[in-house]
């Protein structure tokens, strides 16, 4: 009975083909230069979008999408302590966002943004007076999302103000009864006890 030779030994592989171990600093660095890509990417197509003409226009869903990715990128880069090249372009991109942001379907994926740029002019991206038109941008649109804290809360106006925003993040949901939770504010004030001796 003829036994099979044995194959002959591989040789081993170049040193082009092993993989390279990578070390947690060198993934960290590869991250962050995909995420400033990413950024670029993102904010060419939403020029692109507000510069319209042709099938360059976004739908409100799609837009949505893409501003929520530009805010998630522009986090991560502030995570890494990044500060990506088309972070002078973002105030400019911003303010044309911020107008489409009236939309009621866009609003929260504007405001996630804004909350992002907020973070970023904390970190000195942009010039001061993009900061400030930052700032006062955000503010406005929170307004939408919140009470004022100089507002008195009552049952009325808390159940008005639910009814309002919970429809634009559930459209499908309807209420039937709302139960609502108000926070007392303690003031610092400790009445002292009183002993009466009798």
């Amino acid at each position: 009975m003829a036994s099979a030779a044995p194959l002959p030994p591989t040789p081993p592989p170049s040193q082009q083909q092993q993989p390279q171990p990578q070390g947690k600093e060198q993934q960290q660095q590869m991250a962050v230069a995909m995420n400033a890509r990413r950024l670029v990417m993102i904010g060419d197509r939403l020029r692109t979008h507000f510069r319209g003409g042709g099938g360059t226009v976004l739908e409100p869903p799609d837009l949505a999408h893409l501003v929520y990715a530009f805010a998630r990128g522009i986090d991560f880069a502030l995570s890494s302590g990044d500060v990506p090249t088309v972070a002078s372009e973002i105030p400019s991109i911003l303010k044309k966002v911020y107008l489409v942001g009236k939309d009621q379907f866009l609003q929260s994926s504007v405001m996630v943004l804004m909350i992002s740029c907020k973070n970023a002019c904390s970190e000195k991206w942009f010039q001061p007076t993009d900061c400030t038109e930052i700032l006062r941008m955000a503010n406005e649109l929170s307004g939408k999302f919140c009470t004022p804290v100089s507002q008195p809360d009552n049952d009325s106006t808390v159940i008005q103000i639910i009814s309002t925003i919970m429809p634009r993040y559930y459209p499908q949901l309807k209420f039937e009864r709302l139960v609502t939770s108000l926070e007392a504010k303690w003031d610092g004030m400790v009445p002292s006890p009183v002993w009466m001796e009798g």
